[in-house]
C-alpha cells in the first residue's frame, strides 16, 4: 500500500514580538543602574556635608554655627531623598530587566516607579530648591542671593518639566489597551 502524501504546508510563523518591552526595559536598567549607583554618594553627601562647607567658613562666607544650623536642617532630608532615590531606582532597574525578559511584573515595577516619581520629584525639588536657598542666604552677598535664586527656581522649573515628561510618557505608554493586551501574552 502507498502512503497517502501529506499536503505540503508550510510551518506556522510565529507572531512578531513587539519591540517596546526592550526599548523601555534597557531604559529602566540604565537610568535605574546610575541612579543605583549615584545613591549612595548621595546619601554620603547628607553625611559630610560639614565638612564640604568648611571652605565657606574658612573663607569667611559663612560662620561654623550658621554651617552647623544648616546641616541639622538639611542633612537628614538628603539622607531621606537618597535612601527614597535608591528604593525607586531599583524599582526601574529591576523592572527594566523584567520588562527585557517579558516578565508581567516589569510592567507592574516600571508603572509603580512611574506613579511614585511623579508624585514624589515636585517634593523633593522644592526641597532641594529651598536647601540650595538657604545655601545661598548663607554664603553670597545680599545683592547676589536674589540673582542666584532666580537662576535656581528656572533650573527647577526646567529640570521638573522635562523630568515630569517621562513617567507621564511611561504611565500613557503602559496603560494603553494594546500595550496590557501584549503584557497578557507573556
Amino acid at each position: 500500500m502507498s502512503e497517502a502524501a501529506e499536503p505540503n504546508t508550510p510551518p506556522p510563523v510565529p507572531k512578531s514580538q513587539t519591540k517596546w518591552p526592550i526599548i523601555l526595559g534597557v531604559v529602566g536598567i540604565i537610568f535605574g543602574g546610575i541612579n543605583v549607583l549615584t545613591a549612595p554618594l548621595y546619601f554620603a553627601q547628607g553625611i559630610t556635608m560639614e565638612m564640604s562647607m568648611q571652605p565657606y567658613v574658612d573663607q569667611g562666607l559663612t560662620t561654623a554655627e550658621q554651617v552647623e544650623q544648616y546641616v541639622d536642617k538639611w542633612a537628614p532630608t538628603m539622607k531621606m531623598t537618597a535612601i527614597v532615590g535608591l528604593g525607586l531606582s531599583l524599582l526601574l532597574l529591576v523592572g527594566g530587566i523584567a520588562l527585557v525578559k517579558r516578565k508581567k511584573i516589569g510592567h507592574r515595577f516600571v508603572l509603580v516607579w512611574a506613579v511614585f516619581a511623579i508624585t514624589a520629584l515636585p517634593y523633593i525639588m522644592l526641597k532641594t530648591t529651598a536647601m540650595v536657598s538657604d545655601q545661598f542666604s548663607m554664603i553670597l552677598p545680599e545683592d547676589g542671593v536674589e540673582t542666584a535664586l532666580g537662576i535656581a527656581k528656572v533650573v527647577k522649573w526646567v529640570i521638573l518639566g522635562v523630568w515630569m515628561i517621562i513617567p507621564t510618557f511611561i504611565i500613557y505608554w503602559l496603560v494603553r489597551k494594546d500595550v496590557r493586551q501584549d503584557v497578557r501574552s507573556w
